[in-house]
């Protein structure tokens, strides 16, 4: 039994070898192996002002917790990672009808004071689309491309109850800007997973 269980134990620690597939980032290189990189500011092609600084850091954050490569500046790097932010848009849900009859008092559907003719999303998505390149600095050939695009739901603002959102632009403007630092934190992740796989 012991045997058995000491060759089983071999063969997942073989499998695990193989198409990069392992503990930690041992495995992992950027193409080409190179070990300095710079990483710009990205640039930003939405009408959204300022949401850039949030994946520039979050894609340096990764390379600095992994030690894959060191992050340099432009002109010593061999390779520059290249981001863009396509797309950057708030999708809101299904809103919620009015049903509150002013004269009777009531409301058919349970909805607290939401007038008929009304009707208020109270849950909104954020969908957040980017693309990067590594491009070698010497003669610009592109070394890796990926495409990466990831959406996070929030809650509306909230008056009164807690089906009914308000118009509160502070509240909108502050949560929207923290789900896409929450998205960006996400979407480097990924990047830098895939722009070091080695298989």
């Amino acid at each position: 039994m012991k045997l058995l269980e000491i060759l089983l134990f071999a063969v997942i620690l073989l499998s695990m070898n193989s198409c990069g597939y392992r503990f930690g980032y041992a495995s992992r290189s950027l193409p080409g192996g190179y070990e300095q990189l710079a990483i710009p500011v990205f640039k930003n092609k939405t009408q959204i002002v300022g949401i850039e600084p949030y994946f520039t850091n979050a894609i340096r954050e990764e390379f600095d917790r992994s030690k894959i490569a060191r992050i340099v500046n432009k002109g010593q790097a061999p390779v520059v990672l290249n981001g863009v932010i396509i797309g950057a848009q708030i999708v809101r849900g299904v809103p919620t009808p009015g049903e509150y009859d002013i004269k009777t008092k009531k409301d058919t559907r349970g909805i607290a004071r939401l007038p008929k003719n009304t009707a208020l999303s109270t849950e909104l998505r954020v969908i957040v689309s980017s693309d990067m390149e590594l491009v070698r600095s010497s003669d610009k050939k592109v070394l890796w491309r990926g495409s990466f695009q990831n959406e996070i739901v929030y809650s509306a603002a909230r008056i009164g109850t807690a089906v009914v959102n308000s118009a509160n632009a502070n509240y909108n403007d502050s949560i929207f800007y923290q789900k896409v630092a929450e998205l960006s934190l996400v979407m480097m992740e990924e990047a830098h997973d895939r722009v070091t796989e080695n298989f």
